[in-house]
């Protein structure tokens, strides 16, 4: 089995409508990821943060002052206005029954929140968090022992990066795990990747560890796998009441792979930006599904500063597919081979050694 592994060094808040770049360490890197899983995305927070969001505690003053600081900030920024003003006077009623007196701590505080917004509008990136801008200390990247034990089989050493790793495996099938869709600083490592699996006879995308990252990156990654100029996907801003489209590059540099054999592993984890990845893809009909329903967020947003100790996402957004005229918002993208996220290494593995039979005969002939 060949091995390559790629290695960037910076990302971008997902699906942000900032459309920047913030160059981030190692470290921070793993935190966004682990966070973004999570339906959070934000700064890295410092020790004294994390100390004040599990040991001080709030005031009731403190806590509605936050709720009307908060008020605005979705009266102005959330892409839904009408749900803007059921969120107001939702929060104001549970302010006045005293529904926030038993979050004792600013962490368990935001947490209350997160649950009241979720009541009210079901929009999974609308979320408080507490700190300077963190969720404190991230969880392990989920393990997923088939894959791993696959990949890491033999005398080859993988050497894993978190961000894109690629291998040739029997049968000629191509294997790309994507972390997470980031910068434009990106497209570098994508491009590498792209041209060590173009001349595989099936490929497998494996999106069930990402949780997002920025519309361009998709775009750019999904390029690949389209003739130029196909729509992929439209977002729309509440700013400016505008709707920018995305659609395939015309140019890409290397070989573009309109017709090989696509499977796409997901997991409940798969967030963001990388469900749309995965619905631009099942949608045009371009890939087959393997693994866990997705986590169901379509609302792009940005993170909103309320004070010191607290912060919001707010969806400034809506995804908006050509195909179906809708997105996967609090339904997640239901793969065409429902299995647990595990199980999907060997099922879509099967499923590619099938389809790789079938294709080589035309890639050869065309070669």
């Amino acid at each position: 089995m060949e091995v390559a592994s790629f290695l960037t060094n910076e990302t971008e808040w997902f699906y942000s409508d900032r459309l920047g770049s913030v160059a981030m360490s190692r470290k921070n890197r793993l935190l966004l990821i682990a966070v973004a899983v999570c339906w959070l995305l934000s700064p890295v927070m410092g020790p004294a943060a994390q100390t004040q969001n599990t040991v001080e505690k709030p005031s009731s003053e403190q806590k509605a002052e936050a709720i009307q600081q908060i008020i605005p900030l979705l009266r102005d920024n959330y892409v839904f206005p009408d749900v803007a003003k059921d969120l107001e006077k939702h929060l104001l009623s549970k302010l006045k029954e005293g529904a926030f007196e038993a979050a004792g701590t600013y962490a368990a505080f935001a947490a209350a929140l997160t649950q009241e917004f979720q009541t009210v509008a079901k929009d999974r990136h609308l979320r408080a968090f507490a700190g300077g801008g963190g969720a404190g200390t991230p969880p392990a990247p989920r393990p997923f022992p088939l894959t791993d034990q696959a990949l890491s089989a033999g005398s080859v050493q993988l050497k894993e990066f978190g961000f894109l790793r690629a291998a040739k495996l029997a049968g000629n099938i191509g294997y790309l795990e994507i972390r997470t869709f980031g910068s434009s600083q990106y497209e570098k490592e994508t491009v590498e990747a792209m041209k060590f699996l173009e001349n595989v006879d099936a490929v497998l995308l494996d999106i069930r560890r990402n949780g997002g990252g920025s519309p361009q990156v998709v775009q750019f990654v999904c390029s690949y796998f389209f003739d130029p100029g196909v729509h992929l996907n439209s977002l729309y801003w509440r700013k400016g009441d505008r709707t920018q489209e995305f659609r395939t590059l015309d140019r890409v540099e290397g070989r573009r792979r309109p017709d090989v054999p696509l499977f796409i592993l997901t997991s409940n984890r798969t967030f963001s930006g990388a469900e749309e990845f995965a619905y631009n893809l099942q949608t045009r009909k371009r890939a087959t599904l393997v693994g866990e329903v997705t986590g169901g967020g379509a609302n792009p947003g940005g993170s909103f500063t309320v004070n010191s100790w607290l912060r919001v996402f707010i969806p400034t957004g809506r995804a908006i597919n050509p195909v179906t005229g809708t997105n996967w918002e609090g339904t997640g993208v239901v793969p065409e081979k429902i299995t647990d996220a595990d199980s999907a290494w060997t099922v879509a593995l099967d499923l590619a050694k099938e389809a790789a039979a079938k294709f080589r005969p035309s890639r050869i002939k065309t070669s």
